[in-house]
């Protein structure tokens, strides 16, 4: 989150030092409301604040840094891939963002906290809609849990059918599965021939062919980002990223080889087309 003091002055809030004598060595739970109004001033740790409420409801009037995920959606829409990233949930009553704790609790997140009703909030509120992702630097743990996406294709893709492949992901001899996280997914399924959205992610596994023509070795990873406007736009602001089958030896950037090949598809978003109507 960016510019969490300019945002606490622009919401006329006003916080009394004394609010948090001892907590240089007291550390509170993000579920009481200065040490949330401190990580927020602060930026003192990575987290993502988490309004499950309505659109309706975030836009009268929502805590600072807030996101909107409703919380009938977020099984399908975490804010993040990353399981030990620290999640703040809150709702009007308490009674929401309980369930929406339990729900990324059981998908494996470790460290969401429920803060509870935004009536415990002590701030001023910020009317508006939802912040609107502007970029998205990858790290590591943004593709760990890369199986639990959902997965393109139906049987293993090989061949070359557009005559670009070369070496790369084993050759045409190779057998490939694609990976989509969920800002990836809705566009696949919409089929609307847009850009992808900004977050999205998707994950090609390159198998050596086995002896009797099966999927052999899990050989390479490589993976495609969907950066911001201002990232790369002759190449659909892609970024491009290889890695072995557990994620070490990672080399990214704005990989010349991987775009020049994909550029073949830059009517589809610069993502070739050929899985578009296995979801």
């Amino acid at each position: 989150m960016k510019g969490p003091l300019s945002i606490f002055l622009a919401a006329g809030f006003v916080l009394a030092t004394a609010s948090f004598a001892g907590c240089a060595t007291t550390h509170k739970p993000y579920d009481d409301p200065d040490a949330l109004a401190k990580l927020i001033l602060e930026n003192s740790e990575p987290y993502t604040l988490v309004d499950v409420r309505t659109p309706e409801e975030y836009a009268s009037g929502h805590i600072p840094t807030a996101v909107n995920i409703p919380v009938n959606t977020i099984a399908d829409h975490p804010p993040t891939q990353d399981k030990a990233a620290l999640i703040i949930v809150y709702c009007q009553s308490g009674g929401r963002s309980a369930t929406a704790k339990k729900t990324l609790d059981g998908m494996g997140y470790t460290r969401v906290v429920n803060f509870g009703s935004v009536t415990r909030w002590k701030g001023a509120l910020v009317e508006g809609d939802s912040p609107v992702l502007t970029d998205f630097d990858a790290k590591e743990s943004d593709f760990q849990a890369y199986r639990t996406w959902t997965k393109v294709n139906i049987d293993a893709v090989t061949g070359d059918a557009f005559g670009v492949l070369g070496p790369a992901h084993e050759a045409a001899d190779g057998l490939r599965d694609i990976y989509v996280n969920v800002f990836g997914k809705s566009f696949y399924l919409e089929a609307c021939g847009c850009t992808f959205p900004i977050g999205a992610i998707l994950v090609k596994e390159a198998y050596k062919k086995a002896a009797g023509g099966g999927k052999g070795e899990l050989a390479s990873l490589s993976m495609m980002v969907k950066r911001g406007e201002s990232f790369d736009p002759p190449n659909g602001n892609w970024e491009y990223f290889k890695s072995a089958p557990d994620l070490s030896g990672m080399t990214r950037g704005k990989l010349a080889g991987c775009a020049a090949c994909h550029v073949v598809a830059k009517s589809w978003d610069f993502v070739f087309n050929t899985m578009k109507n296995k979801l």
